[in-house]
Order: C-alpha cells, then structure tokens, then sequence
C-alpha cells in the first residue's frame, strides 16, 4: 500500500474559506487498482458536516467508518455530483476522530477531524423524570442535551448508578440500537422491562432493578462528547429515592382543571395528581373547539411533570372545548390509559380498556 502525505496548498485554502468556511485537504491511500484521491472536509462553522473527493467509484461499493470499527459504518448518504462523491453523516463527523473510507471493505485511506474552534460546552439540559422520588418500578430515563451528542462508542459507558451503600449497580437495559432522538439530543435509557414484569426469569433471577426504600446516584460522566468532539466538561448526578410500586393507571376523570377567562391569554392548567412521563405529556394533548378544530398553542410541564399548562396563541373565545389525550399517555411506571405495563396480555382475566383518544370538556366563560 503506497501511502500520501497530507496536502496543503495555499491557493486551495484560499478558495475553500470562500466555499466552504474552511476545509481540510486529505488524502487516500490505496491499494492495488485503486487511485488516490484528495479527500475535502467540509466544515460549517466549526463542525464537519460532509466530505467529498473526485471518483468515478460505484456509490454503492463505498463506506466511511469510525477508524477501528469493523461492524457498523457511520450512517450517512453519498451523492454523486459532477465528477465528485459527496458522503453527508446523519450526524456531523466527531472532531478528533479518525475514520476511514472503505470499498468493499478494503480500506482506502483515513483522515481525521480536526477541532477547529473552542465554543461553549454542550450541556445536559434536563434529566426526566424531574422529581427525585419514583416508584420502584420505574421504567424511563431520559437525558435531554443542549446540542447533537456523538454517535461513536456506547452511552452506558458515560452512564454509572451507584446504590445508597456506594456499590455500583446495573439498572438499564443494554440496548443495540440506542433510543436516541431524531436531532441526537435526547436519550431514553430503559430500565430493564424484564426484572420489572413480576414472574418473568429476569425478576425472578435478578429482582426489580430499583428497591423500595433505597436511594440512588444516576452520574453522567464529563467526557461524553458532543457530535463536534466537545465534552460535557462537568458531570451530572441526579439522586432517585424509590417508594412503593405503581401499580394504577392514570385517570383522566381524576384530573382537575382550571379553565383560563374568555378573552384572556392565560392557560389552560392541568394538574395530574401524579408524575407522568415527561415526553409523552407533551406528545399526547390537543385543544379542540366546540367546533373540532385544533386551538394552536404550546404545552408546558410545571412542577415536576405533575402540571401542564397550556398557553393559547390568540385570546381565548367563550364556549365548550374538548382536551383530548392519547391513551398511550403513561406515568412513571409505563402504566397508560389503558392498561397497565405489568400485565399478562394473555391471561383471560386481563381486560383493558379499548385504545381510544380521551377527553375531558371544560367550558370558558
């Protein structure tokens, strides 16, 4: 394998920071058969968002990994434009990382992301649910980022839980394919369905992976990094005190609310009587008028996900209106409208209630 040195020709730098903002000139190795080509990173700002290189290579017969990885390439598209290949990332390339452009699984050359520019660091915005005490079958997680985390490695390497005796302890489950978010900012870390579903091997062998009446440390490291290379550059903790199982489903019925006054911009406020889950409350909720048309406006949860609260676009107009609520709305427990998480599907004792949208009229006057 011949191997190129790196290229940096001044004219051409020139030209990219009119194009491109900045980029990075790069070259492939090769192996027998195959030519070198200049590979050009495209920066916008400071992140790398694509690379392209003149090739007549056949798109289909071409990879980018992360340098190492032999199993699952990085997720992206290339497009054929002129006499250049373009590959475009799903997520923006890591800066710091190495990848390496592969035909047919024979790697052709690798290049690295540079850091361009220091930036303020990523943040974790919000760890769900907000409220520090939850139900020992508590079945969710979420961890809510400032910007695009990284998509190379494994999220539960930044993710330790330490019980109340200091011990650390395994509660989520180890997912393939992690529930990430379409923009990456959000993870859904799934405490393992197994060990909470009674009489299941799992909770038989292992028991529920949180104990009632024993508190928790969740900490999320400070060097996960963002989709640019950036660390979080602190940690985060968030503490769980565990309380009795949850075993009802919510109520609808139970729910009160407060109606705002005609001719007012104040929401509509609904106060659940419990903790539900914070990306469902917020997915699940419509205003509809006497009439069936959606009132727009935006949702917001108060009070550790115990409140929502509904602020209308225009002024409210006098008359009946309709909240709507998808019956897939769940508590902490994974309990929904309609039926609740632990239940045996096929047992003929079981009757949940049929799927339908709920709803609860109130009138503004």
């Amino acid at each position: 394998m011949k191997l190129y040195k790196l290229i940096i020709a001044s004219e051409k730098i020139k030209s990219a920071l009119v194009f491109f903002g900045l980029m990075s000139v790069l070259a492939l190795g090769c192996r027998q058969g195959v030519g070198a080509t200049e590979v050009f990173v495209d920066y916008k700002g400071d992140t790398a968002v694509s690379a392209h290189f003149a090739a007549q290579e056949d798109a289909a017969s071409l990879a980018v990994f992360v340098s190492g990885e032999s199993e699952t390439p990085v997720l992206g598209r290339f497009t054929a434009e002129g006499d250049s290949l373009h590959f475009r990332p799903v997520i923006p390339f890591t800066a710091g990382q190495a990848y390496e452009v592969r035909k047919d699984g024979a790697v052709l050359g690798r290049f690295e992301i540079v850091h361009i520019a220091a930036k303020d660091a990523p943040k974790i915005l919000d760890i769900y649910p907000g409220n520090d005490t939850v139900p020992e079958n508590l079945l969710k997680i979420y961890l809510s980022f400032s910007e695009p985390m990284q998509e190379v490695g494994r999220a539960l390497d930044f993710v330790k839980v330490k019980d109340d005796e200091d011990t650390e302890v395994d509660i989520f489950l180890d997912l393939e394919n992690e529930l990430w978010n379409r923009g990456q900012t959000r993870l859904t870390l799934w405490l393992d369905p197994g060990r909470i579903k009674t009489d299941l091997i799992p909770n038989r062998d292992l028991g529920l992976p949180l104990r009632v009446g024993k508190s928790y440390t969740i900490t999320v490291a400070d060097n996960w990094k963002n989709a640019s290379g950036q660390p979080l550059g602190r940690s985060y903790t968030k503490r769980l005190f565990v309380t009795d199982r949850d075993q009802h489903s919510p109520e609808v019925s139970a729910w009160a609310l407060r109606p705002p006054r005609k001719g007012s911009l104040e929401p509509l406020e609904i106060d659940f009587k419990e903790v539900l889950d914070a990306v469902l409350a917020l997915e699940a909720f419509r205003v509809v008028d006497m009439e069936n048309s959606t009132v727009q406006g935006v949702f917001k949860l108060e009070e550790g996900e115990r409140r929502l609260f509904f602020f209308p676009e225009t002024v409210w107009a006098g008359g009946a209106y309709n909240l709507e609520v998808d019956s897939d709305l769940e508590d902490l427990a994974g309990n929904n409208l309609d039926r609740l998480f632990d239940t045996d599907l096929m047992s003929a004792t079981d009757n949940p209630r049929p799927s339908v949208t709920k709803q609860r009229a109130f009138t503004i006057q």
